[in-house]
């Protein structure tokens, strides 16, 4: 079976045949017998499994040389071996000795066929399979069955048909078993708890307490040299601190400077970073808006909140940070240029005063002005949260003349590149599509350039010795595609180009550092509770980027809008997509961050344990997705539907 027929199957499965991994251990156990540990359970292997080789489920595990599963008139189900090899894969975490034995019958042929069987290219045994059916069996030494996976190659021959072509059947296949030899280790993978997040890579295995042994992660990454602990002072009481939080839209990480980028666009941004907590792999919770901003003002994920579809609004239930911060006396205020983020789709919920700006009023420069009127007439007695909403470098990209001087010199027509023009890119084909592309980077890197002046202008004021006790989280809500995985803009994948966002924070009693654990946007409210010195609330699965014994884990990313339907976990070392339908490809992937960082080859067959620990837990979050109430076309104003259309957003 070649690697592209294996489409998403681990994660369509709620029982995952796992080869050596066969159950969930602990899978009924409560949140609070579970407690708050974030290890993942294991115990010993069982002396006996099976696996059915004709399941959907267990067709990840056949590697190559294996057809389409069928039934017989009998009612017996088969996957047939094809040609003269077949390879079949048996995931494991520790070496341990097995006999495995498969059933089938040769087909067609009548006569009897020999198997022979060769693991890490050495030949461990050959069977005879008899015509009418039966079972081979083979010792496999502890030494080949490797720490990993182990890939077991089946060779047919026949005294009549030495070899066979490859697409000729010629052995119906039913099943495997295997059972150990003597007492296995204590430390083979057998099941984890479901409510936990997986760590893929560098595992390591403890004896764990009373409730039995546990797996952690080894480590939070290898992409790292070294770790940087947030250090802040001791506060007497709860602080009350000014917060501004700056939203650069469709800002990638790596076009800013405090994040490698040599080009000089941020500027402002990179000497923020220079007294701020820099979060080294922050991701954001969507490839779109509305879902993205939804989480940073909920602490919820997606799924969870349910702001996922072009019509999706937030629900009133959910508490926002916006309310939390008033009830606590805050002085609320949020000026927004995209409209996605619009009052309209419920994003409004706890501000005093939210404005959609609109026009010239939309560019980043209008908002700092605005931002820095309403500062200098507020009511002083008061902190407040302002939450300011910058549309640059959002497409179409149309930088101000003297930006698009300094950075994109090199673009003859800036002026064509505007919505109409990207609405007819797919139609660009060899050069012309390289220039195009080559051009559309410079012009959006002027944007960003645009865009941290105007940041700079903002903390220029907040530098006022007034406002020195003023928290400013800088943060992007997605990234965006230069054909890196053959689209334009963002929306469509869940890719690093998507996914990968700047998140800086400034916090006036805390060390400067870089934090360089896997982070997420709906860490913001836990991490501004608990500087404020303010209860957790119950049930967000974010994380204080101050807690001191937070440990590795997988963050979560979704998309569900249009015909783009997909869920990614991200660790510090890898990255799982799975996709759905044809237009994102309806498949899995798995991405090694660390010697593949642009994403570019899928390691799913190479990191079976990872690529199950995955698929588990994104099993367990298929059932946590909540629907969210929707806004009709028509109850939008003229004005809004005309931005949605320019930023194409509406056909």
């Amino acid at each position: 079976m070649k690697p592209s027929r294996i489409k998403g199957l681990w994660s369509q499965q709620l029982l995952l045949p796992l080869g050596l991994v066969l159950f969930c251990v602990g899978c009924g156990r409560s949140a609070e017998e579970a407690g708050d540990r974030r290890d993942f359970a294991f115990s010993p292997v069982p002396t006996f499994g099976e696996l059915v080789l004709s399941d959907a489920s267990s067709l990840p595990f056949l590697i190559s040389g294996w057809g389409v599963p069928e039934s017989s008139s009998g009612g017996r189900n088969f996957v047939p071996g094809m040609g003269a090899q077949s390879t079949i894969l048996l995931p494991s975490v520790e070496s341990v000795a097995l006999v495995v034995t498969l059933e089938g019958r040769p087909f067609p042929l009548r006569g009897d066929i020999e198997v022979t069987a060769t693991v890490e290219g050495q030949a461990i045994g050959s069977q005879r399979l008899a015509a009418g059916g039966g079972a081979v069996t083979f010792d496999i030494p502890a030494a080949l069955a490797g720490r990993g996976s182990t890939q077991l190659e089946l060779g047919y021959a026949a005294a009549s048909t030495p070899t066979f072509p490859s697409a000729e059947k010629v052995i119906l296949w039913q099943k495997l078993s295997y059972r150990t030899v003597g007492n296995p280790p204590e430390n083979l993978l057998v099941g984890l708890w479901p409510d936990q997040y997986p760590a893929a890579d560098g595992l390591q295995f403890d004896r764990g307490d009373s409730s039995g042994p546990v797996l952690r992660p080894a480590s939070d990454s290898t992409r790292f040299s070294t770790q940087s602990r947030v250090s802040c002072r001791e506060a007497d009481a709860p602080r009350t601190p000014n917060i501004v939080l700056y939203l650069i839209d469709t800002l990638r990480a790596d076009r800013v400077g405090a994040y490698g980028n040599l080009r000089g666009l941020t500027p402002a941004l990179d000497a923020l970073a220079e007294k701020s907590l820099v979060l080294e792999q922050a991701v954001a919770q969507s490839p779109w808006t509305r879902p993205s901003v939804a989480s940073l003002m909920t602490g919820l994920t997606p799924l969870a909140h349910g702001v996922v579809g072009r019509k999706s609004a937030l629900a009133s239930e959910f508490l926002t940070l916006a309310e939390v911060l008033s009830a606590q006396g805050y002085a609320t205020v949020g000026f927004v240029t995209n409209p996605n983020a619009s009052g309209k789709y419920g994003l409004r919920q706890g501000f005093d005063r939210y404005v959609t700006l609109s026009g010239k009023g939309a560019s980043a420069k209008a908002v700092s002005e605005t931002a820095e009127q309403w500062i200098a007439e507020r009511d002083s007695a008061k902190p407040f949260f302002m939450y300011l909403h910058t549309v640059e470098p959002h497409a179409p990209y149309q930088p101000a003349p003297p930006f698009a001087r300094r950075f994109a010199s090199e673009v003859e027509n800036p002026e064509r590149y505007k919505r109409k023009f990207m609405q007819g890119l797919r139609s660009k084909q060899g050069r012309e599509l390289e220039t195009v592309r080559r051009e559309m980077e410079l012009l959006y890197d002027a944007e960003v350039a645009e865009n941290d002046a105007a940041l700079g202008d903002l903390l220029e004021t907040l530098g006022d010795p007034s406002l020195e006790n003023t928290v400013v989280i800088v943060v992007s809500d997605h990234g965006e595609e230069f054909l890196e995985h053959g689209r334009w803009e963002h929306g469509k994948s869940l890719h690093t180009e998507v996914l990968d966002v700047p998140f800086v924070i400034y916090l006036p009693d805390c060390a400067a550092g870089r934090v360089q654990r896997t982070t997420q946007h709906v860490d913001l409210l836990p991490t501004l509770l608990d500087y404020l010195g303010l209860p957790p609330l119950p049930g967000l699965p974010g994380e204080s980027i101050l807690c001191t014994n937070c440990g590795p884990r997988a963050v979560v990313s979704h998309v569900g809008i249009d015909r783009f339907f997909g869920t990614s976990l991200t660790t510090a070392d890898l990255r799982y997509i799975d996709t759905e339908g044809q237009s994102m490809g309806g498949r899995t992937t798995l991405y090694d961050l660390v010697n593949d960082p642009e994403e570019t080859t899928n390691v799913l067959l190479e990191r079976p344990i990872g690529a199950l620990f995955f698929a588990t837990q994104l099993a367990s979050l298929s059932s946590t997705s909540v629907a969210a109430p929707e806004v009709d076309d028509s109850e939008l104003d003229p004005e809004m539907v005309r931005r949605l259309r320019s930023l194409g957003y509406i056909d």
